[in-house]
C-alpha cells in the first residue's frame, strides 16, 4: 500500500506506525522518494500487509478518547508593545499536492480496506494527536457484479498475474489511446493444484461497459522478448453480460512473464466509462489452458 504525502511530514523527528485490525504490521511504514512523485511529497510504504480475500476487516472505527480538558493557566501581567518590526514579502505558496491515493491489494478481493492516519500520542492506536499527516480513508476493493464464470477466480490460483497499474500509450492514430495491462508469473499458492500447474493464458476477459462496445478500436497482444505488438479485433460476451473477450492468447510462462495486453480506446472515451468498475479501475479474468481456473485481478490507473 502506498500513500502520497507531503514531504514536509518525513523528518528525522517523525514516527509512523500502522496497525491492521488493531494490531501493529510485522513491517513498518517507511518513506520512500521516487523520481517520478509530485515535487514536495514523498511516498509512504506499508509492506507485507498480508491481505487476503478472507482477511476480516473491523467494521468498527477506532474509538477514540474524548481530548483532556486544558490545563487553567495563571494571568500572565501585560508586558509592554515594542514597536512592529517591517511586514516582510509573504512566501510563495507551495505547489499544490495531489490528495493521498489508497491502492487495494491484489488479494483483497472481496473487502474493503479502511485507512487510519495519525501522530503517536503515546496511546497508539487509541488517539492519534495532531500532525501534518492525519486523517481517514477507505476504498471499496469489492468486484463490481458478480461472477457468471464457472471457474476457479482466486487470486494467486495460477502462475499469471495483472500488476496493479495500467499504464497508457498513445494510440495508432490521432485521438487513440491504448490502456495497457502488464503480465507477470510467479509461484502460485497451490503448485500442484490443477490450477497451480497452469502453463498456458489461454484467454483474458475484461468487465466493460455493453453500450461502448464501438469504443474500442483493437485489442493489442505484446508477449514478453517481442518487438512488435499485433492486434485483434474486440469480441464480447452476450448483450447485458458487460464482458470483453480477449482471445486468443495462448502464452507459455515465459511469453506471459512481462506481456503486455493494451485496450485501444477511441476519442472521448476513457478507462473510467469503459470499465464498469469506474474509479479508472478494471477487473479482469486471466483463464488457463482448461478453463476452469481464471484468477479475477483489480487494476487501475496510478
Amino acid at each position: 500500500m502506498e500513500i502520497l504525502a507531503r514531504s514536509t511530514c518525513e523528518k528525522f523527528s517523525t514516527t509512523v506506525k500502522a496497525t491492521l485490525n488493531g494490531v501493529p504490521t510485522k513491517v513498518g511504514p517507511w518513506f520512500d522518494y521516487p523520481q517520478t512523485a509530485p515535487q514536495g511529497t514523498v511516498v509512504l510504504k506499508l509492506t507485507d500487509l498480508g491481505l487476503g480475500i478472507d482477511t476480516k476487516v473491523s467494521e468498527d472505527p477506532p474509538r477514540y478518547p474524548p481530548p483532556s480538558p486544558p490545563s487553567p493557566m495563571p494571568p500572565s501581567p501585560p508586558s509592554p508593545m515594542p514597536p512592529s518590526p517591517p511586514s516582510p514579502m509573504p512566501p510563495s505558496p507551495p505547489s499544490p499536492v495531489p490528495p493521498c491515493k489508497l491502492l487495494c491489494p491484489l488479494a483483497a478481493g472481496a473487502a474493503s480496506v479502511p485507512l487510519f492516519i495519525g501522530a503517536d500520542s503515546g496511546q497508539w492506536p487509541l488517539g492519534p494527536a495532531p500532525s501534518c499527516l492525519n486523517g481517514s480513508l477507505e476504498v471499496q476493493c469489492a468486484p463490481p457484479v458478480a461472477s457468471k464464470c464457472h471457474c476457479e477466480s482466486k487470486v494467486y490460483s495460477t502462475p499469471f498475474v495483472a500488476q496493479r497499474e495500467i499504464r497508457t500509450l498513445p494510440g495508432r492514430t490521432r485521438g487513440m489511446k491504448m490502456y495497457c495491462f502488464n503480465i507477470t508469473v510467479r509461484e502460485p499458492l497451490e503448485q500442484n493444484s490443477p490450477c497451480g500447474d497452469s502453463n498456458v493464458l489461454s484467454k483474458v476477459e475484461f468487465w466493460a461497459d455493453d453500450n461502448l462496445r464501438r469504443s474500442i478500436a483493437a485489442i493489442g497482444l505484446k508477449p514478453s522478448g517481442a518487438t512488435t505488438m499485433r492486434f485483434l479485433s474486440p469480441s464480447w460476451g452476450p448483450v447485458g453480460d458487460d464482458i470483453l473477450k480477449v482471445s486468443p492468447i495462448r502464452w507459455t510462462k515465459a511469453q506471459a512473464d512481462g506481456g503486455r495486453i493494451c485496450l485501444e480506446l477511441s476519442r472521448g472515451t476513457d478507462l473510467n466509462s469503459f470499465c464498469v468498475a469506474g474509479n479508472n479501475t478494471c477487473w479482469l479474468f486471466l483463464f488457463n489452458e482448461s478453463g476452469k481456473c481464471c484468477p479475477l485481478y483489480r487494476t487501475t490507473l496510478p
